[in-house]
């Protein structure tokens, strides 16, 4: 059984784009990557969109080599990606709201990562575009210890 997981932010240039490439990297090390698809997508993202500098550091930091950025287009959420995904994980409210006002058939399936995972005092991941670097860093490790709650329960809970 192969499922497809959709991580959702603004832009599709750094949350959602982290998130992919961070669950690729864990799900390869641990031979699960055959069995779960990750995406990415923004609900604003466009294909001129740049990627800071900081996602790349970021990348080479936790040695992530399973999604190549240099290959990364900014996508815009679109009706196929979300019919296809067995979960839709987004970063802050407003993708919530977003979801729930242009495409509430799937808003069921939709949930903020944090909450999914466990945190529900403070459940959004904020964007950082336009902060300082540190910003990014402590950022991209919110996104990551999600990540690697999310993926130990996704293999107890589907494998």
């Amino acid at each position: 059984m192969n499922i497809n997981i959709l991580f959702v932010c603004s832009g599709n240039v750094f949350r959602s784009v982290f998130a992919e490439g961070y669950m690729k990297h864990l799900l390869r090390k641990n031979n699960i990557n055959n069995k779960i698809n990750v995406y990415s997508c923004g609900i604003f993202a466009e294909e001129k969109f740049k990627l800071p500098d900081s996602i790349k550091k970021l990348f080479q930091l936790y040695d992530i080599k399973e999604k190549d950025l240099s290959k990364h287009i900014p996508t815009r959420i679109n009706e196929k990606l979300l019919s296809d995904a067995y979960l839709i994980l987004v970063m802050d409210k407003t993708h919530i709201e977003f979801i729930k006002q242009n495409f509430s058939n799937y808003f069921n399936k939709t949930f903020l990562l944090k909450e999914y995972v466990g945190f529900y005092l403070q459940p959004e991941i904020f964007d950082p575009i336009g902060q300082p670097e540190n910003v990014y860093l402590s950022t991209a490790e919110e996104i990551k210890i999600c990540i690697e709650i999310l993926t130990k329960k996704l293999y107890k809970n589907l494998f």
